[in-house]
C-alpha cells in the first residue's frame, strides 16, 4: 500500500480532533524577508527562519521547533484568518489529518491559531517544487514525467478513496523530498464529501481560484473527482511538452474567470516529440465531459494504472517508493540558477 512508516513522532490529539489550540504570537521588530505577515516568531514554539512561498491567504516558513534536541526543519504554514476563514483551515487540517499515513501527501507535524492565523505544521520537502523543477528544465523527458505521474496518481487514489477532490491540484502544490519523491498539498480548497458523490458547485465557490480548474468545475455543473484527473492532465501536458495545452490570450498561467472567458478547449498540436502513447493518455485525460473523461467511476485506478504509458511501471514500486526517482542526467537542463520553492504560489 502507499502507507508510510508509523513516524516515531506523535501526532497532537488536537489534529485529530480537527481543533486549532491557541498560542500567543509575539511581535518582533524585524520581518523575516519583507513577509507581508508580521509575524517573525511563535512564541516560545517555533522560530520561523527563511520565507519559502507565499500567496493570497498564506505565507510558508522554514523554521524549527524551540527546545527539540533533534533541531529538525519543518514547515510552518500561516492562513490569514481575514482571507480565508475557518472553512479553508478546517478542510485543510482535516484532509491532513486524514492523509496522515500516506507517502504521497505531506505530513502534518501540529496545528495551532493565533489571534490573526491558522497554523499547520508540516514536514519540510526540502526539494521545492514541481513548478520549479519544471520550469528549470524546461520539460521532462518521458521517463521523468512518467515518474512523476505515477507518484501523482498514487496521491489521488489515496484522497479519492478518502472522498477527497482536491479541485486545485497544480506543480506548486506538489513537493519534492530530498529523496525526490513526490507530496501533495494545499488543501485548502478540497472537497470532502462521501464515496461516489457528485458535487453540485457554484462558479468560483471559494475565496480563491484553481490554477487548472475543469470545464464543469467553472460552469456550476455536476462534477466529481474527474476534476482532479483533468487538472493532472494539464501538469502532465505542461512536463512533457513545455508548455500548457489550451490556446489563450496572453502569457498568463493562471486561469482565472477573465481568462477562461478567452479560452478554448481545444487542444494545441502535440511537439513531434511526443510518443503516441503519451499522446493518447493525455487526449483521455482532457476530454471537456467529466463522465467521459479517463479517471471517471469507480474504476479509476484501474483505468489509469492500464494505460499504456504507465507500461513500464510497476505499481508495487510505486506504492513502496521503491522505484527510483529518474537522475538529473535523463532531464534536459535549460534555466539553471532557480530557487527550489516559487515565492508566488495558490494557498
Amino acid at each position: 500500500s502507499a502507507v508510510r512508516e508509523r513516524r516515531r513522532v506523535s501526532i497532537p490529539y488536537h489534529v485529530h480532533a480537527l481543533q486549532f489550540p491557541t498560542l500567543q504570537v509575539r511581535e518582533t521588530s524585524g520581518q523575516v524577508e519583507a513577509s507581508p505577515v508580521n509575524t517573525a516568531r511563535v512564541d516560545d514554539v517555533y522560530q520561523l527562519h527563511q520565507l519559502l512561498a507565499q500567496g493570497g491567504y498564506s505565507t510558508v516558513y522554514l523554521a524549527r521547533e524551540r527546545g527539540r534536541q533533534c533541531n529538525e526543519a519543518v514547515a510552518v504554514k500561516l492562513m490569514r484568518k481575514d482571507k480565508c476563514g475557518p472553512d479553508m483551515a478546517l478542510t485543510e487540517l482535516h484532509v491532513l489529518a486524514m492523509a496522515i499515513d500516506c507517502r504521497f501527501i505531506v505530513e502534518i507535524r501540529d496545528c495551532f491559531q493565533t489571534s490573526t492565523h491558522h497554523g499547520l505544521v508540516l514536514t519540510f520537502a526540502s526539494g521545492g517544487t514541481l513548478h520549479t523543477r519544471v520550469n528549470r528544465i524546461g520539460h521532462c523527458c518521458e521517463l521523468m514525467a512518467r515518474f512523476y505521474a505515477a507518484e501523482i496518481a498514487e496521491g489521488l487514489f489515496f484522497l479519492h478513496d478518502l472522498a477527497v477532490i482536491h479541485r486545485d491540484l497544480n506543480m506548486d502544490n506538489i513537493l519534492l523530498t530530498d529523496s525526490g519523491h513526490l507530496q501533495l498539498c494545499d488543501f485548502g480548497l478540497s472537497h470532502v464529501g462521501t464515496v461516489g458523490d457528485d458535487v453540485l458547485c457554484q462558479p468560483w465557490d471559494c475565496p480563491a481560484a484553481p490554477q487548472l480548474p475543469a470545464p464543469e468545475l467553472l460552469s456550476g455543473d455536476w462534477y466529481s473527482k474527474t476534476v482532479d484527473w483533468w487538472s493532472y492532465g494539464v501538469m502532465l501536458y505542461r512536463m512533457l511538452c513545455g508548455s500548457y495545452p489550451f490556446a489563450q490570450r496572453g502569457s498568463q498561467e493562471r486561469c482565472t474567470p477573465d481568462v477562461m472567458s478567452v479560452l478554448v478547449y481545444k487542444l494545441e498540436p502535440f511537439p513531434t516529440f511526443i510518443s503516441p502513447q503519451a499522446k493518447t493518455f493525455l487526449q483521455e485525460l482532457l476530454i471537456r465531459d467529466g463522465k467521459r473523461r479517463l479517471g471517471h467511476g469507480a474504476s479509476e485506478r484501474i483505468d489509469i494504472c492500464k494505460v499504456s504509458f504507465f507500461s513500464t511501471i510497476n505499481w508495487q514500486h510505486v506504492r513502496d517508493q521503491t522505484l527510483p526517482p529518474p537522475s538529473t542526467t535523463s532531464i534536459i537542463i535549460r534555466k539553471p540558477g532557480l530557487s527550489v520553492f516559487t515565492r508566488s504560489f495558490t494557498a
